[in-house]
């Protein structure tokens, strides 16, 4: 991966009326999940198409094609693990070459985009701060 688009979870509130005095409690609501957008070179995108064939073109998007997937936040060792992102039942939508720029040499890059049904993040390194 060379780049990741930001990711925002989104969760309404709902109202509840509670007890004789008809007081409000704000208790939590459905959670909306992003779309997962991703930069990739070129050459390592091979998987991705194929992925995109089956479950697109050919229509194969039955819960056994979604996939799960995870991304890492790594500490400035690049080797310790602070954080893990879960991410289930991933199905892409479309996959696109990024446009280049004109007499521009850079590496040749594809955005894949996909729907997640749910996500689960995990604290694993130390509190900072």
């Amino acid at each position: 991966m060379s780049k990741i688009d930001a990711l925002t979870v989104k969760q309404t509130a709902a109202t509840g009326e509670n007890g004789e005095n008809r007081d409000f409690e704000l208790e939590p609501g459905k959670i909306e999940f992003p779309n997962l957008a991703i930069m990739l070179p070129e050459s390592n995108a091979g998987s991705f198409y194929d992925w995109h064939e089956d479950f697109v073109i050919r229509g194969d998007s039955s819960d056994e094609s979604e996939r799960n997937g995870e991304i890492v936040y790594l500490a400035s060792d690049q080797k310790t693990e602070l954080a893990r992102l879960d991410l289930f039942n991933l199905g892409i939508f479309k996959i696109a070459p990024e446009k280049q720029e004109a007499n521009v040499e850079q590496i040749r890059r594809v955005k894949a985009e996909m729907y997640c049904e749910r996500m689960s993040f995990t604290w694993l390194g130390e509190t900072v701060g």
